[in-house]
C-alpha cells in the first residue's frame, strides 16, 4: 500500500528485524510518520532519544526527526534533525524542510548510523538547547552541543516523531529506537 511502516527482516542494525518506512507520491508530505508520543504535557525534564537509521540506497527518503511543543495554537519545533536523500544530515532546517539548515555530516545511503539526541525542557524564560551525536560503526561522525531549539519560545514537550517527509517513492529503516526521560545527575554533597 501507499505510505507504510512495517517490520521487515530485509535488514537490521542489530538483531534480525527493523522498521521499514515506505513513502509514495500522492499522499500527504508527512506520511508515513511514527508518533513516539503525543498529547503529553511535560513542562520540565531531561530526555534522551537514540535510534539507528539507514536510508535506502536506491530510493532514499527525506527524513524528519523532531520534538514539538503543540500546547498552543501553533506548532513550535524544538530539537530537529533532517536527513536528505543525498545523505546530508542537517540541523535547523526551516519548518516543512523548505530551506537547508546547518550541515552536520553526510552518511552514504545504504549504511547504518546512530543518532543520539539529548535535551532538557524548562518552563523558565530563555533559549532551550540540545546536543546531538552521530556515530557510524562506533565512530563519532559529528557532535554538536548547545544547539538552539528551532522555536525559542518552546516550553512544553508534547510530541515526538519520525516522519518520511517526501512526496516520492522512497524508503528508510530504523532500529533500536529509544526515547526516555533521564534522571538529572545531582552533584555529590561533600
Amino acid at each position: 500500500g501507499q505510505g507504510t511502516i512495517r517490520v521487515t527482516d530485509a535488514t537490521a542494525a542489530t538483531g534480525k528485524q527493523s522498521l521499514r518506512f515506505t513513502d509514495a507520491p500522492g499522499i500527504k508530505f508527512f506520511n508515513p510518520h511514527l508518533v513516539m508520543f503525543s498529547g503529553r504535557k511535560s513542562p520540565a525534564g531531561a530526555y534522551r532519544f537514540s535510534v539507528d537509521v539507514m536510508n535506502d540506497k536506491k530510493s532514499p527518503a527525506d527524513i524528519d526527526i523532531e520534538f514539538r511543543d503543540w500546547s498552543g495554537k501553533k506548532i513550535l519545533v524544538g530539537p530537529q534533525l533532517i536527513v536528505r536523500p543525498d545523505g546530508r544530515l542537517l540541523l535547523g532546517a526551516s519548518e516543512g524542510g523548505d530551506a537547508d539548515g546547518t550541515s552536520l555530516c553526510q552518511i552514504p545511503n545504504g549504511e547504518w548510523f546512530n543518532i543520539d539526541l539529548r535535551f532538557s525542557v524548562t518552563p523558565e524564560p530563555g533559549p532551550q538547547t540540545f546536543e546531538i551525536t552521530v556515530r557510524q560503526n562506533g565512530q563519532i561522525r559529528a557532535r554538536k552541543t548547545n544547539q538552539p531549539f528551532l522555536a525559542p519560545n518552546f516550553r512544553t514537550l508534547t510530541w515526538g516523531g519520525i516522519v518520511s517527509a517526501g512526496e516520492e517513492n522512497a524508503a528508510f529503516y530504523v532500529d533500536n529506537l529509544l526515547f526516555r526521560e533521564e534522571t538529572p545527575v545531582k552533584a555529590a554533597i561533600p
